[in-house]
């Protein structure tokens, strides 16, 4: 099976404010435009969730493959970050997708926090920590709001797989130039 982990909405940091997301968008003024215009491309950083899931599911021998909101040729399932800042840009790609029958996944915060609000664009959505499921679960039997308890031993995940995250497109580049 071949798994793609969608960050949906390029220049959105939804790893910050506790899995929520943050976006910069100050006032319509032209000098505060042109800050919101710099601040995206220097602070870009990868959602560590997606690290953990691409180790976890490669371990179970899934083909991973990392969508910015583009479709990718032959994948059979999209698991949405989900996050408030980019929640219009997730929706509009579960639509896109979901029309040609392939199977969306919702996984998140703001899934976890309001489940029901993504129930019509997937076909499931996990409430909850999304490595735990992932570990042990049957993928291809996922459907509606799935719930598991909390990983409570941190240590027996696997460390995050960072291939998926092409480097040359993260930054914290106000701080640290090298990316």
């Amino acid at each position: 099976m071949r798994i793609a982990l969608v960050d949906a909405g390029r220049n959105l940091n939804k790893d910050l404010a506790g899995g929520f997301g943050t976006a910069s968008d100050f006032s319509r003024s032209i000098f505060l435009r042109l800050i919101r215009w710099i601040k995206k491309g220097m602070i870009r950083l990868p959602i560590m969730s997606l690290g953990y899931l691409s180790a976890i599911l490669k371990g179970r021998g899934y083909d991973i493959f990392l969508s910015h909101g583009e479709e990718i040729e032959g994948v059979n399932m999209y698991l949405v970050y989900t996050s408030s800042v980019g929640y219009r840009y997730e929706i509009d790609f579960a639509q896109r997708i979901r029309k040609k029958g392939i199977v969306i996944g919702f996984i998140g915060p703001l899934a976890s926090a309001f489940p029901k609000m993504y129930l019509e664009y997937g076909n499931f959505i996990i409430k909850g920590e999304p490595e735990g499921i992932f570990k042990i679960a049957d993928i291809d039997e996922l459907k509606g709001i799935v719930e598991l308890e909390k990983v409570r031993d941190l240590d027996a995940l696997t460390f995050p797989d960072r291939s998926p995250f092409d480097y040359k497109n993260f930054s914290y580049s106000i701080f640290i130039r090298n990316r």
